[in-house]
């Protein structure tokens, strides 16, 4: 997910939660549009994401503010963005 570089942007996350009871999740996120910049002729990094898949496999995207309920045995997959490269892709740090 990191943007290409003489030095590549940095890896974003994946975290899973399986929620047990009834909850109301709160997102406020950022960069979910587009990923973070590079410099210095580095590529942008991937930009991140949140899931939410039902019990039953409905699968429902979430925006960078939003709010939604979960039941038991709904999860939340969330993807971090990747960091933006640095320099150009072409000559690679070594």
């Amino acid at each position: 997910s990191g943007g290409a570089g003489s030095w590549l942007g940095g890896e974003g996350i994946e975290r899973t939660y399986l929620f047990e009871e009834e909850v109301t999740i709160s997102m406020l996120t950022q960069r979910r549009t587009s990923g973070p910049e590079g410099i210095a002729g580095g590529l942008t990094g991937s930009p991140g994401e949140q899931v939410l898949i039902r019990k039953g496999g409905e699968r429902i995207i979430l925006g960078s503010i939003d709010s939604i309920i979960a039941q038991a045995g709904d999860h939340l997959i969330l993807h971090t963005p990747g960091g933006g490269g640095a320099g150009n892709p072409e000559l690679l740090a070594r």
